[in-house]
């Protein structure tokens, strides 16, 4: 057992203060079950060790190890300071940093809510509270540097990669490139742009009210790159509206 944990340590990057207090191996479910907390001097979490009275307990979804899904459950003093640790996670994602930062790059690379199921076995529901936390702003993948899209998914990934791809966007495009201010400009209504395709009007009425409870910069070109890849799926009818954005 003290192998196994040492050996988990490192594929967690569990960091002191904090360690593996217990693991639980379910071989019919393929499922990992680990335990971390702070060591004090003496005990865990209290009793002789002189820890907090308070308890703070999470439970997240990990990255999974060979596998088996992997669940994180914490239990950590409360007040305690840690580093951006990848196990540690945010309880309104219900998924630790490492995994909200896979589903994220996905996410941003344009890919299907059914695709990112799929390739990181994730049950739809769980994805769904994910992307209602973001849009709602109660809750920040907490990315460190760029997203890194997850490797390694074996066969589900590989059948994915090698579906159809949409076509790219035409270098004639009238499109602005996705990086282009006057995305974040028309959504924040500093465009004085008319409007008559009713469903970009409503993507942008949505947007709007995202953005007003959206602080995280992340979160927020995730959502300029969602509107993006809207005009160019609708260029041919967005036509109009192109022609103005062209004169900014």
């Amino acid at each position: 057992m003290a192998l196994e944990r040492e050996l988990l340590n490192k594929l967690l990057q569990v960091a002191a203060p904090c360690a593996i207090s217990d693991i639980r191996v379910d071989e019919q479910r393929r499922r990992v079950d680990v335990w971390i907390g702070v060591r004090t001097p003496r005990s865990w979490f209290g009793g002789n060790g002189g820890a907090a009275d308070a308890i703070r307990e999470a439970e997240w979804r990990h990255v999974n190890l060979g596998g088996y899904h992997c669940y994180i459950h914490a239990r950590l003093p409360a007040g305690t300071e840690l580093a951006e640790q990848p196990w540690l996670g945010d309880d309104k994602l219900g998924f630790t940093r490492a995994k909200a930062k896979q589903i994220f790059a996905l996410m941003s690379e344009g890919v299907s809510y059914e695709g990112i199921c799929m390739l990181l076995d994730v049950p739809f529901n769980d994805l769904w509270k994910f992307k209602f936390a973001l849009d709602s702003g109660s809750a920040t993948p907490g990315l460190q540097g760029k997203p890194a899209r997850p490797r390694g998914q074996g066969a589900a990934e590989r059948a994915l990669a090698a579906a159809p791809s949409r076509a790219p966007a035409a270098p004639e495009t009238a499109v602005p490139d996705a990086t282009d201010p006057v995305w974040q400009e028309l959504v924040e209504g500093r465009l004085p742009v008319d409007i008559r395709v009713l469903s970009l009007q409503l993507l942008l009425t949505r947007m709007r009210s995202q953005f007003a409870t959206i602080h995280d910069k992340d979160v927020r070109l995730l959502k300029l790159r969602d509107l993006h890849r809207y005009v160019i799926r609708n260029e041919r009818v967005l036509d109009y509206e192109l022609s103005q954005l062209r004169r900014h």
